[in-house]
């Protein structure tokens, strides 16, 4: 009896090891984000662009978002299809709409339905810094769509949302480039002085 036992223990072990690693996989999340997170303007009309990513995904063959801003901060110039879900593509990028927090409504579907697997870019947003200020990058309204998705009956990929900030910074006035200049130059002129007085009183001793 024991024996019998002792030849269930390996099968036990294997059967634990599959649910783990069963576990482990279907606790991958999808995250649905802004690239990258913070971003640094340099000053204000710096332009620069930031990515709608997707990351571990599994048969995507839509999504849709609404993404956000403050409009005293940002202005926005484009929006580029990215390339994680390749063509031929029903791609919809909307302008901002007039309201006093403008949004941009992006729909992305691929025809015939075909679902995609893995991580990348969905759409390329190009931003223009209008004022010194801090402003979010919100995603809400986001979808992931199954090809199993109906008229009537979507089909919906469980995720998570990560939204991202933008700071622009004052431009460093050039007023201030020229005397700090000459104090850099002053202090420089001082320590070399220093070192001269220094060396002439050393004395190598034999």
């Amino acid at each position: 009896m024991k024996n019998k036992y002792l030849l269930l223990v390996p099968f036990i072990l294997v059967t634990c090891m599959n649910i783990a690693m069963t576990s482990t996989v279907k606790a991958q999340e999808v995250v649905f984000a802004i690239s990258p997170s913070t971003y640094e303007a340099s000053e204000p009309g710096h332009t620069f662009q930031v990515n709608l990513t997707i990351t571990d995904v599994t048969n995507l063959w839509s999504w849709m978002c609404v993404i956000s801003w403050d409009p005293s901060v940002l202005s926005c110039v484009s929006v580029s299809k990215g390339p994680f879900i390749p063509d031929p593509v029903m791609w919809l990028a909307a302008p901002p709409n007039a309201s006093a927090i403008p949004s941009l409504s992006c729909i992305s579907m691929t025809v015939p339905k075909t679902g995609y697997n893995g991580s990348g870019t969905l759409a390329t947003i190009t931003f223009n810094a209008t004022a010194v200020g801090n402003t979010y990058l919100r995603l809400t309204g986001t979808y992931l769509l199954d090809p199993k998705t109906t008229s009537t009956k979507p089909v919906l990929i469980e995720h998570t949302v990560e939204d991202g900030t933008v700071t622009v910074v004052p431009e460093f006035p050039t007023s201030i480039i020229l005397p700090l200049f000459l104090m850099a130059t002053a202090g420089i002129a001082v320590l070399v002085k220093i070192f001269a007085k220094k060396s002439r009183y050393c004395i190598k001793v034999p």
